[in-house]
């Protein structure tokens, strides 16, 4: 069945069925519902009720609204019927519906529910997000008192910071910025200390050469630092301290030659390793839960690569003796955690299906019994540390949807409300162009499985074309003849590619591309035959945005620039319509515009976001991205040349907390796409976690 736009007029859609060959079911989705719930609250026959709320979201999985309200009605059932199945069914509504709020609140508050009964007496403490106009938190540790959290802030550059749970007080243990002038460094990792009083760290540092300086620190909970261990080439991801506070248990590793997992002495000195780690890329520490050590200081969990290249965890001495599987299973399997008398170790695991916490009790190096489930739907959750506090965890989701706005493109204002775009899965949809004609824009989507597709909407018809292989993506856009959309994307090694989708027949090409720095923002060039890239400050050709000629690899820099102010220095670059301009956005905030005629260069704002184009190229529409203390349920409207800045406010037509991101302005001016983003962040602890009999 075609999905349809909301804003249609319902006789307008019967006759583009009709006109199509598109027939619906006999009954409609609402009539449906109503029929499912009287089966299930006046005849109570659950059985029936389900039948049909499973014939709803079968029949109508574009109708998100419609389907997620029979999903969730499918756990009434379920847990009316006293069935397990009940969690199973609104863990569906969490993943499946992220953008229908009401329905995932109800469902998430059954979850809780359910979960508070196994195992007997666990209870979960919201401490709620970190949050500080201005600022990103990413949540690492939290004290053993509860009191104080240890994690990363993103704004001001990539630092590692203190939170003081009551008051919301950040204390800065570094002090990066994205603006430095001869480069730039940044943190993570960070490890408290078993007696609260030192963090340790990783830091990395680039030059203009792009010459890397890697560090392990350690700091006092003022930032005073020292530096015990460095090296050009090697990384070092501490990942935890030994019980008695001597020394840091350390990955070191470099690409060539893989990774090992041994200590640091506090106050620098010989690394000691213990094991090899079988992925050669082990870029990842205690912020995703490779290693810790026994309370006792015997033994160390860790995570590496197990059988079918799934991530397992095992155990070793801690003189690195005897390294072997820990609670083996086939099963993908993360985040080993120590209870603080050493008795219990939970994990993450997939050995049912889906995310879950399990634990599994220890004794004289051995798990003794079979593991045991806590807690179920832990998907979106990164484990924090074990303390007699409880057991952190950071639950965060990022929901992102197409939303579609009428447009006066004479007074600049919005006409209506904005409506989202009624397609299925929601919750990870961006990156949303129209068409050079627009009669069609596209996005890109991804499932819960990360699967990625390219999706174009015309009128009621949506067109979905999965990206090919890829390892990550960076952004997409159409080509200036519109006959091609263009995804730039790595593959396995970290090679850069253009996969290029024919918009008419839907067939694929890619492209291998020359590209030296680790992320780029693509644009194409005047025509189908280059594309522009952006370098940053501290590569040895200089800050600069630059045509690439797809046939000859010829490169030419379009714009050049002396300033060193970030790495990643270029954040958006956009082409005007008629190919006279380029505006793209800096780190800084600053939204410059490129004649491609004159060569002449302006800067036509500051502090806005990301940059689309009016339909005569006069005018510059972004979002509020880079705006200093702002709402970012803004779009801001100014000359290509600079000047007044208008602002629109769009706060009174969004939910609170969410954010317009990459808008674009549509060729005839009378429509705007855009991106409502919202992030989900709570820090929970779990307490009493393993059950009496255990």
């Amino acid at each position: 069945m075609k999905t349809r736009i909301s804003t249609l007029l319902l006789p307008v859609f019967f006759i583009f069925l009709f006109l199509t060959g598109t027939t619906f079911p006999q009954k409609d989705p609402g009539s449906l519902f109503e029929k499912a719930l009287f089966y299930e609250e006046s005849e109570g026959d659950l059985q029936k009720a389900i039948s049909l709320y499973e014939k709803i979201i079968k029949d109508y999985s574009s109708e998100a609204v419609i389907a997620a309200k029979a999903q969730l009605h499918i756990g009434f059932c379920y847990e009316k019927l006293g069935k397990t199945e009940a969690i199973k069914a609104y863990e569906l509504v969490v993943e499946k519906y992220t953008g229908q709020k009401e329905q995932v609140a109800a469902a998430r508050a059954r979850l809780d529910e359910l979960r508070k009964e196994s195992p007997k007496g666990l209870s979960v403490i919201n401490l709620g997000g970190w949050e500080k106009p201005g600022m990103a938190f990413q949540p690492i540790e939290i004290s053993a008192d509860g009191k104080l959290g240890v994690g990363m802030e993103f704004m001001k550059g990539q630092n590692v910071i203190t939170y003081k749970m009551d008051n919301k007080e950040v204390n800065y243990i570094t002090n990066y910025t994205w603006d430095i002038e001869n480069g730039y460094c940044y943190t993570y990792h960070p490890v408290l200390s078993p007696d609260g009083k030192e963090i340790a760290y990783f830091t990395s540092c680039l030059d203009r050469e792009g010459a890397a300086g890697n560090s392990i620190s350690v700091a006092d909970l003022n930032g005073n630092s020292r530096v015990i261990a460095s090296d050009t080439t090697d990384w070092f991801i501490p990942n935890a301290w030994l019980p008695d506070g001597s020394a840091i248990l350390t990955i070191r590793g470099n690409e060539t030659d893989g990774s090992q997992l041994g200590f640091y002495p506090k106050n620098g000195g010989d690394f000691k390793p213990l094991v090899s780690l079988k992925r050669k890329n082990q870029y990842v520490g205690r912020t995703y839960g490779t290693a810790g050590v026994s309370p006792d200081g015997k033994y160390i969990l860790y995570t590496d690569t197990g059988p079918g290249d799934n991530d397992d965890i095992y155990i070793v001495g801690i003189d690195g003796s005897n390294p072997r599987p820990f609670a083996s299973n086939p099963a993908a399997e993360k985040y080993p955690r120590w209870s603080p008398d050493g008795k219990n170790v939970v994990f993450l695991s997939m050995r049912h299906g889906g995310w879950a916490l399990w634990g599994v009790n220890f004794k004289d190096g051995n798990t003794t019994g079979e593991p045991y489930l806590i807690r179920d739907g832990m998907k979106s959750s990164y484990l924090l540390n074990w303390s007699d506090y409880g057991l952190g965890s950071w639950d965060w989701v990022r929901v992102k949807d197409i939303y579609l706005m009428d447009f006066d493109p004479a007074e600049n204002k919005p006409i209506g409300k904005p409506v989202q775009l009624e397609y299925s899965p929601t919750g990870n949809n961006g990156a949303p162009q129209w068409s050079p004609d627009g009669k069609s824009f596209a996005f890109v989507s991804a499932n819960s499985s990360n699967e990625v597709s390219v999706v174009i909407v015309k009128e009621n018809d949506f067109k979905k074309y999965p990206v090919p292989h890829f390892r990550m993506i960076g952004n997409m856009q159409w080509s200036p003849d519109g006959k091609e959309i263009g995804v730039i994307a790595t593959g396995d090694s970290a090679e850069w590619y253009l996969h290029s989708l024919n918009a008419v027949s839907g067939v694929w090409n890619t492209l291998p591309i020359k590209y030296d720095q680790n992320w780029t923002y693509f644009e194409w060039g005047t025509n189908n035959n280059s594309i522009l890239l952006s370098r940053a400050g501290f590569h040895k050709d200089g800050a600069g945005v630059y045509s690439l000629n797809l046939n000859t690899g010829e490169e030419k820099y379009i714009y050049s620039s002396q300033e060193t102010d970030s790495a990643f220095l270029f954040r958006h670059v956009r082409r005007s319509r008629d190919n006279k301009h380029v505006a793209m956005l800096k780190s800084n905030g600053d939204v410059v515009v490129i004649n491609l005629e004159t060569g002449k260069i302006n800067v036509a704002a500051n502090g806005t976001g990301y940059p689309t184009w009016s339909p005569d190229g006069h005018k510059i529409l972004t979002d509020g991205a880079n705006e200093p203390e702002g709402s970012g349920q803004s779009l801001f409207v100014f000359p290509v040349e600079g000047g007044a800045i208008q602002r629109i406010d769009m706060s009174g037509y969004l939910p609170e907390k969410s954010v317009i991101r990459v808008p674009d302005w549509s060729p005839d001016g009378k429509k705007i796409v855009f991106v409502l983003m919202s992030n989900i962040s709570e820090v929970l602890m779990f307490q009493n976690i393993i059950p009496v009999h255990k």
